[in-house]
């Protein structure tokens, strides 16, 4: 992969470099405790869960309650519950 920029970067080739860091990369086939401990506001599954969870909220109020309390599923249950 730095190869690969070194290259590119050579050449003047442009490219995008999103994160080489596996751990903020989240692999949907990949299933474990991280996947379960955390929540994606970009996936209409993952909000569709928490909203069977909390009907008496709207989609959104859910999107926002993530993007507020943060990616990890305890503190947006605390936060949607009134308790953060």
């Amino acid at each position: 992969m730095r190869q690969m920029i070194k290259k590119a970067l050579e050449k003047g080739t442009a490219f995008a470099l999103v994160s080489l860091n596996p751990h903020t990369m989240d692999s949907k086939d990949k299933k474990g405790k991280q996947d379960s401990l955390r929540v994606d506001s970009n996936d209409p599954n993952e909000v569709a869960y928490l909203h069977r969870q909390f009907p008496d909220k709207h989609k959104q109020t859910i999107v926002d309650a993530i993007k507020v309390a943060g990616p990890m599923r305890e503190n947006i249950m605390r936060y949607l519950e009134g308790k953060a």
